[in-house]
């Protein structure tokens, strides 16, 4: 049963995630953070790790993606990469939303300015994720030297 809320609360912040990479509004990468979620742009795409992202096409009990595309008219189309090598050379092209990306791939993109900062304050389940999670290295980084780690990616799972 513990595992079944695990999967429940992983697919939220992933969601969480994934409404807020959909929606366009203030802010952005010239300007920082997005600081509200507008109107979708009615696409999203996304470079994942296999099973990452399922519409049910392995397993029909497996699919997040059919319903959050009937509740938010946001089509998701999926990109699979098979190693982290493979979604940084995936990221650096261009043309993703969102990536799912291991630490070291992550750190990779930040260092680079490949994936933008993120507003935690837009994702209402942030709260939720385990604190040992929340400020973790391998989605935050000081880059302004303020002392502060800028956020620029969500843990959406632990094991």
């Amino acid at each position: 049963m513990k595992s079944k809320w695990f999967v429940v609360f992983s697919v939220m912040v992933l969601a969480s995630l994934v409404l807020s990479a959909c929606g366009g509004a203030g802010g952005g990468a010239a300007g920082g953070p997005l600081q509200s979620i507008g109107d979708g742009e009615g696409a999203l795409s996304i470079v994942a790790w296999a099973g990452y992202i399922e519409r049910g096409e392995t397993d029909p009990n497996y699919d997040w993606v059919t319903k959050f595309e009937a509740d938010t008219s946001c089509k998701v189309s999926v990109k699979t990469a098979a190693t982290s090598d493979e979604m940084v050379a995936l990221m650096n092209e261009g043309g993703f939303d969102l990536v799912t990306a291991s630490g070291d791939a992550s750190n990779r993109l930040i260092s680079s300015g490949r994936v933008q900062e993120i507003n935690i304050d837009l994702i209402p389940s942030y709260s939720k994720i385990d604190s040992r999670l929340q400020n973790a290295a391998w989605h935050t980084v000081d880059k302004d030297g303020d002392g502060t780690a800028e956020h620029y990616g969500v843990p959406y799972s632990s094991g």
